[in-house]
């Protein structure tokens, strides 16, 4: 199951970024980014992160609260779209 862990997309050189929660088959919660060309309706085009720090939490909440932390420190995408994190 996915929760998204911002209201909605934003943008950084071109590129549309996300961040969703996902529930783990041991009952925790992991982060996960996502990037997509700006306007791009190609699903195909969608490539998914793991945040820079790869952890599990116990609530959807702490999963929340990291994600939120962290995409702040989104400072750039590279051209193959991945995120360059400068907080972790």
């Amino acid at each position: 199951m996915r929760e998204t862990c911002r209201p909605k997309t934003w943008v950084v050189n071109g590129f549309e970024i996300g961040c969703d929660v996902e529930h783990t088959t041991d009952g925790g919660y992991h982060v996960v980014f996502f990037t997509v060309p700006q306007g791009s309706a190609d699903p195909e085009l969608r490539r998914v992160w793991p945040a820079p720090i790869r952890q599990g939490f116990k609530t959807e909440d702490e999963a929340k609260r990291y994600a939120r932390y962290v995409s702040l420190g989104i400072s750039n995408v590279s051209p193959s779209g991945k995120p360059v994190f400068s907080v972790v």
